[in-house]
């Protein structure tokens, strides 16, 4: 992993988050990480009202203690704050390892650190969240269609585990929904190979919804998107 391309991600990352809002804490008031074992930061997002700003507590946590946490994996700007107020509303009392604000950015040799051993934080998080974004709110009222489809054929490919469910004929705006989920940015990025390649669970959450990632996959399939950009992960 090119260390130097990984620092800058996270620094941008940083960036884009803190920029025009607070988090809750100053970046320059991170207590210095303990260079005699392997450790992180993690956060929890103190519970809120939804108009209310956004604080956290973090803490320094060994992993020789095998934290329980889950892994945020997003694009950055303006989504990284969307994505924490969603975590806010709809997955309370979790820790959270989110590089943009879990590692210093202020301090290179920590930055570096953290880079290094990003691949095994991923993997050792619970869940991965994919975060697509808040854009897809229209489609919340297909998302009871989109998990009967994804039973339907996981059903199916359970009597049959070495078929392919046939795409099945939907509405266009189920169609539409599957096709802009495929296309979305997120899924070009190179990191996310090591963000949730490696992932024990997989969530993906948009807009006010989150699915598993084998019904996500499966509600591709359905659309006839098998062979675009989530498939081939």
């Amino acid at each position: 992993m090119n260390i130097s391309d990984g620092a800058d991600q996270s620094q941008d990352a940083s960036a884009d988050a803190a920029s025009g809002h607070s988090l809750g804490q100053p970046l320059s008031l991170y207590d210095q990480l303990s260079k005699d074992y392997d450790c992180t930061r993690l956060l929890r997002i103190d519970e809120a009202n939804d108009g209310d700003p956004i604080t956290c507590t973090m803490s320094e946590i060994p992993f020789g203690d095998k934290p329980k946490f889950d892994a945020l994996s997003y694009i950055v700007r303006q989504n990284l704050w969307d994505a924490l107020h969603y975590l806010r509303k709809h997955c309370p009392d979790t820790s959270y390892w989110i590089d943009a604000v879990c590692i210093n950015q202020n301090d290179i040799d920590e930055r570096n650190r953290q880079v290094r051993i990003m691949h095994h934080i991923y993997f050792r998080a619970q869940t991965v969240v994919v975060w697509l974004g808040k854009t897809y709110s229209q489609y919340e009222a297909l998302v009871p269609q989109l998990r009967r489809l994804c039973h339907m054929n996981a059903r199916i490919e359970e009597t049959t585990p070495e078929s392919t469910p046939e795409p099945t004929q939907t509405g266009s705006s189920v169609r539409d929904l599957a096709v802009e989920l495929c296309n979305d940015g997120y899924w070009k990025r190179l990191w996310i190979i090591q963000e949730i390649g490696l992932a024990r669970e997989i969530k993906v959450c948009f807009g006010n919804c989150a699915i598993e990632w084998r019904q996500f996959r499966q509600f591709l399939v359905t659309n006839g998107l098998e062979s675009e950009g989530p498939m081939k992960l």
